[in-house]
């Protein structure tokens, strides 16, 4: 989101119904792409960890593996009332990062996955990372594990969305993600200027010491 108003593409202030053409019945008009990133929107969650503590009751009405692409999500929460008035408090949002990618795909006119493949991961040198799919992995692909109380353990292909997207399940490696880290300090993906802006304390999480920046957690010491 940052290289694309650095690009002039939008701005923060970029309204949600000015960047996409999904129909929101009950959504505030005022959400804007700030609210979005620092998780103040008040819109609904498709998976509300206020409400919900397991991932895998969301694909009791819906089969994991139907869900392939953004707009895939949608019919989860798009009909939903506002959970909160806007800016009315930090509360992290996965729904919110799907509208997010959404506006990606729509202002760049490319997939989700494509655009970061190309902006992100070429450009940081993250050789081995990707948005692949549980049903066609590359080969050294790691599976995710869930723990049971009793000592027992099983994979998390049934748990989770078939592919990753906006709100997280790009699969990477601790080398590419050191090269994330440094692409981002040395200013390869951003000016130092809207670095600055991402990584700023935008909104307190309601934890002791923790705040939000654009798409990222920071403690202040």
């Amino acid at each position: 989101m940052c290289q694309l108003v650095e690009a002039d593409k939008l701005s923060f202030d970029t309204r949600l119904k000015e960047c996409l053409s999904f129909s929101f019945p009950h959504f505030s008009e005022e959400v804007t792409v700030h609210h979005l990133l620092t998780h103040t929107s008040g819109i609904p969650d498709y998976f509300d960890e206020e409400v919900m503590d397991d991932f895998e009751e969301l694909w009791i009405q819906t089969p994991m593996y139907q869900i392939r692409s953004l707009q895939d999500f949608l019919p989860l929460f798009q009909n939903q009332p506002m959970k909160l008035k806007v800016g009315e408090r930090f509360n992290y949002n996965n729904a919110g990062y799907i509208l997010l990618g959404l506006i990606v795909e729509q202002v760049s006119e490319q997939k989700f996955a494509d655009y970061i493949e190309h902006n992100i991961f070429k450009k940081a040198g993250m050789v081995d990372s990707g948005y692949f799919e549980f049903d066609s992995l590359p080969p050294r692909t790691a599976l995710g594990y869930l723990d049971f109380s009793d000592g027992s353990w099983k994979t998390n292909i049934y748990s989770m969305p078939v592919k990753g997207g906006s709100d997280g399940g790009a699969v990477v490696t601790v080398k590419d993600m050191a090269n994330l880290w440094k692409a981002l300090f040395n200013h390869q993906l951003l000016s130092e200027d809207y670095t600055c802006k991402l990584l700023t304390p935008h909104i307190y999480s309601d934890d002791e010491n923790s705040f939000y920046g654009y798409g990222v957690w920071i403690e202040k010491n």
